[in-house]
This record gives structure tokens, sequence and C-alpha cells, in this order.
């Protein structure tokens, strides 16, 4: 029986030969989640409905060229950002014995990681360009690439945060974030800067939301020992391992279409692709941000684990199906009245794409069990 199978078995069995947390824990540990919850979801709307009001105007004052400019610019980000955090947040939540020595020494190889993947990006820009077929990508690829230095130094007071559950926090912080990219993105666009305007959007909130994170939690730096650091190391890496796998499986779609049809194709399919997943990532973000501190806090409790997977997911079911679905039915009619009749390409595969991401959402929070009872490998 794998490690899974052992959680949502109802047999009881595995949960039965483990300590459970009393009613009462669980009740408070509950509300806990709901408060979290409801925080995380005011944020995420605010921010959400300032981010759409100002793309609705940003799609009107660029092109689908401009789009598809960025869209593949940040093929490269996730691998690299990956290799910055290095599952640092994540390890820092689930290793819960973690010394403040160990989490220190965490601190300076997340800055050293986020320095090295910016460099990585330095040196690679050209050649991806040249793939691409498309010279100004290189200078996008440097800037936006840039992020990658704060997003390092934050990771450690990141995990921090959302080890101590201070989802209100964090939920302030990522409403800043998209208020403040929202702004630069549509002056910048106001004023014809193109698709540099998507650029240094997400790049000055990116700034922004990093330098807030490490103002309200600082921590120390110390020297790195491998030793001391092994076991952290060797979670964060199998981590790292993971991520960069599902992001490619997610996006080599947006690679072949940059290379073989070019960047105004790769244009209305990125916007295809995000307008589908927008219920997605607003519940399910919503969730696998803040449930992961959960699983791990009742990582020896499986009946907890198996209840909070099979709630939670019947849930986001529940709200990303009849979402999905609905957007592709009324596809060939929102495109038009929202983004104007040069985004009219969008609509086939936006209606494809809706339909898929309604049933990718099931499978949301499984890979958060599995980390948080040890077994990220």
């Amino acid at each position: 029986m794998t490690e899974l199978e052992g959680i949502i078995s109802n047999s009881g069995e595995a949960a039965g030969s483990l300590p459970a947390v009393p009613q009462s824990a669980a009740r408070k540990m509950d509300h806990s989640l709901a408060r979290n919850l409801t925080w995380r979801a005011a944020g995420d709307w605010v921010s959400q409905i300032l981010s759409w009001a100002s793309l609705l105007v940003v799609v009107r004052l660029l092109t689908p060229a401009d789009f598809g400019i960025v869209a593949m610019a940040v093929i490269l980000l996730p691998y690299l950002r990956y290799l910055g955090e290095f599952g640092i947040p994540r390890t820092i939540v689930n290793l819960r014995e973690l010394t403040d020595d160990q989490i220190a020494q965490l601190n300076t190889v997340g800055a050293l990681l986020g320095v090295t993947g910016f460099v990585v990006a330095v040196l690679v820009a050209k050649p991806f360009a040249m793939f691409f077929r498309v010279p100004a990508l290189a200078a996008v690829v440097t800037v936006t690439c840039l992020a990658l230095i704060p997003e390092g130094l934050r990771a450690v007071s990141e995990g921090l945060l959302s080890k101590e559950m201070r989802f209100g926090v964090l939920a302030w912080f990522e409403a800043i974030r998209a208020i403040v990219a929202a702004s630069v993105t549509l002056v910048m666009a106001y004023f014809h800067f193109g698709y540099w305007s998507l650029v240094f959007g997400n790049l000055v909130g990116s700034v922004v939301r990093s330098a807030l994170i490490v103002a309200w939690r600082p921590f120390r730096f110390a020297l790195p020992r491998y030793r001391s650091i092994r076991e952290a190391l060797s979670f964060g890496r199998q981590l790292a391992i993971s991520t960069v796998a599902f992001s490619s499986y997610q996006r080599l779609d947006n690679l072949t279409a940059g290379r073989v049809l070019g960047q105004t194709a790769l244009g209305y399919y990125g916007l295809a692709w995000t307008f589908a997943n927008v219920p997605l990532e607003k519940v399910t973000s919503l969730v696998t941000t803040v449930v992961p501190s959960y699983l791990a806090a009742a990582q020896n409790d499986h009946a907890a684990l198996r209840r909070y997977l099979r709630t939670l997911s019947e849930a986001i079911a529940l709200v990303t199906f009849p979402a999905t679905i609905g957007v592709a039915l009324v596809a060939h009619e929102l495109v038009p009245l929202l983004l104007g009749h040069k985004w009219i390409n969008m609509i086939p595969p936006l209606e494809i794409l809706c339909l898929y991401t309604g049933f990718r959402s099931v499978m949301a929070l499984v890979p958060r069990v599995l980390i948080a009872v040890g077994n990220a490998r």
C-alpha cells in the first residue's frame, strides 16, 4: 500500500496506530484554518478585482505580440525561481524540528541561490532569444529574472510566516503586490511602453512583496554547513525536482507554440490559459497556500489528513467545475465584450482549456498531502 493509499484508506488502520489529535485541538485547528482561508480569500479577491480591472484596460492598449514575448520570457523564470527557493519555504513548514541556526544557514543558501539564478538567466538570455528567433527577448528575460534576487532573500521569512500560520499578513502583502503590479503596468501601458509594461509591473510588485515579508519577519544569516542542513537540503531538492517536473508539464505547450507558431499565436494562447485558469488559481491557490501548514501540523494524524483531503477536494470541485464550464460555454460572447475583437482567435483554445482546468482542480491537494507526510520524493 502506498503512502497516499494508507492515508485515504477508509479502513482507518493506518490512523489507528498513530496518536490522534484531541477533539478540542482538532476543532481549534479547523477554526484557525477557516479564519486563515477567509483572510486569504479577502486578500486574493481584492487584489484580483483590481488586477482584472487593470488587465481589461491593458489588453486594449497592448497587442497579442506584446503578451506573447512576455509569455516566452516567463517560460524560463519558474525554473530559475525553483532553483532560487530550492523548496526552502515548504521545507521550513514540514521539517518542524529545524533549529534557529539551521534556519539561518538556509537563509544564506536562499540568498546565494537567488543571485545564482539571476546570473544563470543573464548567461542563457541570448541563446534563449535565438531559440525563439526574437532578439528583443534577451533583454526581457534579463529584466524579468531580476526578481529572483529578492525572492531568494525572502524564502526563509515566508516559510516562517507560513509555519506560524500568519496568513492574514501574507494575504495583505499579496494584495499590496497585486495593486502595485497592476498600477505600474497600467501607467506604463498608457504611456506606450508596450511589453515592458507587463515586465516592470510584475518585477516591481515582486520586489515590494519580498521587501514587506523580510521587513515583517527578518531572520539572521549564518555560514552554511552541509552536514548541519543535509536533511533540509535533501528534502528541498526533492521538492524542487517535483516542482520542475510539474512546471515542465504545464509549460512545454508555451515552448512549442512560441517556437513553432510565433509570439502572436502564443499571445492568444497565453491569455486563453490565463482566463481558463482564473477559477482554478483563485480557488486552489487559496487552499494550497494555506492548507500545507495545517497538513504539516497534522502529519501524524492520518484521520485528520483524510478529512482535510476529502472535504477540501470536494469544495474545490464544487466551485471550479461550474465556473470553468460556464466560461467555456459563453466564450464566444465573453471575449469580444471584455477584450475586443482583436482577441477573437483566443476563443478555441479558451474553450478547450476551460474544460481541462476543471478536471485538473481535483488533484490540487494530493501532492501536498504526500509532502506533509514526508514523502516528497
